[in-house]
């Protein structure tokens, strides 16, 4: 079984309304052509199942939605999404405003589902491989989210988690730290689950999955692979003083063993 595993898009559809904010956001408004390329070189893989690690839009509009769903039509294979915090997060003022500034609403995952991207924890089994999709888009998870790891993970074979928000560690918190010393560990992290990894995953998930950090570090804790995703699109960030590479990640599972690559189109 092969899985390809995107990070955050953060698309921003031409008829949305906010067309202010689509000048501040210019270097991700502009990246959405790479987007459609990664997409195009993922249908080359054959891939079973592609999983989104949530940001698919930078904010949330219907037309951003629409726009997000229209692109991630083009896959051949079937999609499943982690949202992100972006996509259950609109602007708080009128399409006027001329300051990116969103507040956060869990309800607009309703908009989600009904478009059929249906959002919560969830496991797919296939063949001795367990893939957890958890929801995690606030840098906290859903109330039961431990009873359901521990129901749904297999005692034998592999199990791969994939969220939005990294786990916390200290191990991961050292990490992003390093990269960027100015990161919120409040958001950046699963900081609302503090004893997540020890209590529900450790010696039982195998690897990890996460996006929302763009930028991209692999670590290992205890027996566990923890892989940070960088983003898939092409753009320059100003903000961060960094260019990104649109990647996408595959993991492939032959029924004993799991190996993970990165696919990056523009580095071959």
């Amino acid at each position: 079984m092969r899985i390809a595993v995107l990070g955050d898009a953060h698309l921003i559809a031409d008829d949305d309304p906010y067309k202010n904010l689509h000048e501040i956001r210019g270097f991700f408004k502009s990246a959405w052509p790479s987007y459609r390329d990664l997409i195009a070189e993922i249908n080359g893989m054959s891939p079973d199942l592609v999983v989104m690690l949530g940001d698919l839009v930078d904010w949330f509009s219907p037309e951003n939605m629409s726009f997000g769903l229209e692109l991630m039509s083009e896959l051949h294979a079937p999609w499943k999404m982690t949202p992100g915090n972006h996509d259950i997060a609109s602007p708080s003022g009128d399409p006027s405003q001329d300051v990116y500034k969103t507040k956060q609403d869990v309800g607009l995952g309703s908009h989600w589902n009904k478009a059929g991207v249906i959002f919560g924890n969830r496991e797919i089994d296939c063949d001795g491989l367990c893939l957890l999709l958890m929801d995690s888009p606030l840098s906290r998870v859903q109330e039961g989210t431990e009873d359901w790891l521990n129901g749904a993970m297999l005692s034998d074979g592999c199990n791969i988690l994939l969220t939005h928000v990294p786990i916390d560690t200290p191990e991961a918190r050292d990490y992003i730290l390093s990269v960027d010393g100015n990161r919120s560990m409040a958001k950046y992290v699963l900081s609302g689950a503090p004893d997540l990894y020890r209590e529900s995953l450790k010696g039982r998930v195998d690897h990890v999955f996460s996006g929302h950090l763009h930028f991209s570090g692999d670590l290992v804790v205890d027996t566990t692979d923890i892989h940070l995703c960088d983003m898939s699109i092409s753009m320059h960030d100003p903000h961060r003083n960094s260019t990104r590479k649109g990647t996408a990640y595959v993991i492939d599972w032959d029924g004993r063993t799991c190996a993970s690559s990165v696919l990056c189109p523009e580095t071959r």
